[in-house]
């Protein structure tokens, strides 16, 4: 299935309450390919949903060129699902974002790749959490990779989980700016292989959180870890731990390097 909307004139978008545009591509029963395309220039005020299921394969494609809303509600101001037999890939490119919740992404792959790549060209301000994504595949590759600026949240930063049942994660974080959070824990970053290698990159400036700063977790069952993590500025933890971070391989090298400059904690 195949579903498109293109938007070159400039329009507004705007709801009071549910999604500016709201798209649901389901293929399961036939077996098909779902293909979903989203790229406008206009002004969007309460978000994009976007749901693939697909018999086959999964491609999602938003390109929204201006910044975007979420409006007033609980919605996130970026919300994706997508499950497929085959490979599954999400591509989100937008501006800023300002809203109650960022994103959330959920993206699975039944038997092949799982693809999730998100550069987002401003700053992030919500009242909620603001990345949260999921990322699992299986005998394929799973990749994250995700740009943006500032975050600022009231509960959680980024929270990205990724996965792998049979082949390797590779996840890639670069966070051109600092990362605050009021309540919650500003960076929660996991990745998981089971048969194959799992690359975790970080980069940031300045994480600062009312509760627990950086946690790293990064396993594999059958394969190596690599783990490289740089902050050019400082971890600020106001009432839980300032970093917390894991390596495992049970059946190969975990490779380490971390890179930082002051990591303060208080309370």
């Amino acid at each position: 299935g195949s579903i498109s909307y293109i938007d070159i004139n400039a329009s507004t978008l705007n709801t009071e309450g549910a999604y500016s545009l709201k798209a649901l591509n389901d293929t399961s029963a036939s077996g098909l390919s779902t293909t979903t395309i989203i790229k406008t220039n206009g002004t969007i005020n309460n978000g994009v949903s976007i749901e693939s299921q697909s018999g086959a394969d999964s491609t999602i494609l938003v390109n929204i060129f201006e910044d975007l809303s979420g409006g007033t509600n609980s919605n996130p101001a970026v919300y994706f699902n997508a499950s497929a037999v085959g490979d599954s890939a999400i591509t989100l490119n937008i501006g800023a974002i300002t809203s109650y919740s960022g994103i959330q992404s959920n993206n699975y792959s039944q038997n092949g790749m799982a693809n999730t790549y998100m550069n987002l060209a401003g700053d992030i301000n919500v009242d909620s959490t603001a990345i949260s994504i999921n990322n699992y595949g299986y005998n394929g590759s799973s990749i994250v990779n995700f740009n943006s600026k500032n975050i600022a949240a009231e509960s959680y930063g980024l929270d990205i989980y990724n996965s792998n049942g049979d082949g390797d994660t590779l996840t890639h974080i670069e966070v051109d700016g600092d990362i605050r959070t009021r309540t919650g824990t500003a960076v929660n970053l996991s990745g998981y292989a089971n048969q194959g290698t799992s690359s975790l990159k970080f980069r940031a400036n300045n994480i600062i959180s009312g509760s627990y700063g950086l946690n790293i977790s990064n396993y594999t069952q059958h394969g190596e870890v690599l783990t490289d993590i740089a902050l050019t500025g400082d971890i600020t933890a106001t009432s839980g731990s300032g970093m917390t971070f894991s390596a495992y391989s049970n059946e190969g090298n975990a490779n380490t390097s971390i890179a930082l400059n002051n990591v303060m904690t208080y309370g």
